[in-house]
């Protein structure tokens, strides 16, 4: 049987919000993480708004083909999955979080490179390695946001964090057009690319690149 859940009852919707703000924001190992989110997303998303034009129209790549280089980015998750435990082990939580967020933006950087009769395989690379990469963080950082979370705080916490991260999505996206529309789509996803590298400095510099392992127990 599993324990008790300890709960605190509503005192209102502003109160909760506010509360699942502030035990995400003043946790010293949460805030690193959801800032490189909001910043991973901004730029991610501003590339993800144009990448389709990029490859259909500059790249030539057929809507089939394209599918499959889409989807070589979910099998990725199957081996990042996988791989998060034994690489936490082996590194370190903080150092696997960091290391594996750099990599995965790194990626994304492939993208703008890719031309010639390489095109293809470089871009599926890109989005494997960026699956693999993007789930041993995922699975990393949002272990860790549980484990660190109250009972009574898990849903105030978790909601707080994907509106975020999610909020930067739309920014993102407008960012990419405006950026596509005035530079043209490869320079714009280049541009895009080298921002969503600075997303694992919030992290790097923080407490977080010296846990090594996971929090026993939740934390204020």
């Amino acid at each position: 049987p599993e324990p008790p859940v300890d709960s605190q009852p509503s005192r209102g919707v502003r109160h909760d919000v506010e509360a699942g703000l502030r035990a995400l924001l003043g946790h010293r190992l949460l805030r690193p993480i959801v800032l490189a989110s909001i910043t991973d997303s901004l730029f991610l998303k501003g590339i993800a708004a144009i990448f389709i034009l990029y490859a259909t129209r500059e790249l030539e790549i057929s809507p089939v083909t394209l599918g499959v280089i889409l989807a070589v980015g979910g099998i990725g998750a199957i081996p990042g999955a996988l791989l998060s435990a034994p690489a936490a082990r082996r590194f370190g939580v903080g150092p696997t979080i960091i290391g594996g967020w750099l990599i995965g933006t790194a990626t994304w950087l492939l993208i703008p490179l890719a031309t010639g009769p390489l095109v293809v395989p470089v871009l599926a690379a890109s989005m494997l390695l960026g699956g693999i990469a993007g789930t041993i963080v995922n699975v990393q950082q949002w272990s860790l946001r549980q484990l660190v979370t109250p009972d009574a705080l898990q849903g105030r916490v978790t909601a707080s964090h994907r509106f975020l991260v999610y909020g930067a999505y739309p920014i993102g996206a407008l960012l990419g057009g405006w950026l596509g529309a005035k530079l043209g789509l490869r320079p714009a996803i280049a541009l895009c690319a080298l921002g969503a590298l600075t997303a694992p400095l919030w992290v790097a510099f923080s407490p977080l690149r010296c846990q090594r392992r996971q929090p026993t127990a939740a934390t204020e």
